[in-house]
């Protein structure tokens, strides 16, 4: 039987097929949805061809496409319904996304390629968004530490992945209490939650998905929907970090 999770949503507004999705349907279509990302991310960073906005910022953009889609369905279903089941698989996938999200910002061949665009971005005629998005992305792998060598880098990597084991979203009577609680900031958090941003904000702060973890998604996504907003403020081509 085909995923739900992993077929194309011929609903209107193009909204997840809840009544179709199981809660075992999740683990499965994240491994698949991982491995497509992989493979994607592996393709751009050997592609042979010199480096491009097209063939690097906008492949790394569409790169994990499928993984975010299954992500939002799941962060979303368990910020607004949390189960001991949901719980159970945040804490299953938080390593797997927090090994995925490091092999990504630690990835040379792919960084290179994207210092290589910036490097150029002056003789590129980037538009003001695509000059914004480039400056999102470089500094999103700068700071997740991209530039980071020898034993840095062990470093980081290694607190990366302790820290992801360690994450536990909140069980039992705390989860429950936390729940019931009328609190206006997460409320309001959740208010404001963005599909393409995995759902609410207790969502987010639970999932620690790679978009949230390195802020790379959420600030290149936040400045194209910014862009689409009649006369918002558009940012002078190469603005730096």
């Amino acid at each position: 039987m085909t995923n739900p999770l992993l077929s194309d949503w011929n609903t209107p507004f193009a909204l997840p097929p809840f009544d179709a999705i199981k809660d075992s349907d999740f683990a499965p279509a994240v491994d698949v949805a991982l491995a497509e990302a992989r493979a994607n991310i592996a393709a751009l960073a050997e592609n042979p061809e010199p480096a491009s906005f097209a063939n690097t910022i906008e492949a790394l953009e569409t790169a994990e496409e499928k993984l975010g889609k299954v992500l939002s369905v799941f962060y979303n279903l368990s910020g607004a319904d949390s189960t001991d089941t949901r719980q159970a698989l945040e804490r299953d996938l938080a390593p797997k996304l927090s090994a995925f999200s490091t092999e990504i910002t630690m990835n040379p061949a792919l960084f290179a390629r994207i210092a290589a665009v910036w490097e150029q971005r002056d003789s590129l005629r980037l538009t003001p968004e695509q000059a914004r998005v480039l400056m999102l992305t470089r500094r999103g792998f700068v700071r997740a530490g991209a530039k980071l060598t020898g034993a840095d880098r062990d470093r980081l990597c290694t607190c990366g992945s302790a820290m992801a084991g360690a994450a536990r979203p909140a069980s039992g009577p705390d989860l429950r209490r936390q729940d019931a609680r009328p609190d206006r900031h997460r409320l309001r958090r959740h208010h404001h939650g963005h599909p393409g941003h995995g759902g609410g904000g207790s969502a987010r702060r639970r999932s620690r998905h790679p978009a949230r973890r390195r802020g790379r998604h959420r600030a290149r996504r936040e400045s194209l929907n910014d862009a689409a907003i009649p006369g918002h403020p558009r940012v002078p081509q190469g603005t730096h970090a």
